[in-house]
């Protein structure tokens, strides 16, 4: 993924970094909303599980290398 990365113009690049900034964004203020929340606030905690797992997926892709 490194080099399709490199591959691209600055553009392209600012883009991406854009879109990741937004997505921390949103992350961190769904966290801070399912902080206040008890588990028994939630319906379907099977949908829970799969957007807390997605979400620790898409952190390391985040991250500053």
């Amino acid at each position: 993924m490194s080099d399709e990365f490199d591959g691209l113009d600055a553009t392209e690049k600012a883009g991406i970094g854009a879109a990741l900034i937004r997505c921390r964004a949103l992350a961190a203020k769904i966290a801070n909303e399912l902080r206040t929340k008890r588990p028994e606030h939630f319906v379907d905690k099977l949908s829970l599980a799969e957007v807390h797992a997605s979400l620790e997926r898409a952190l390391p892709m985040s991250l500053p290398r």
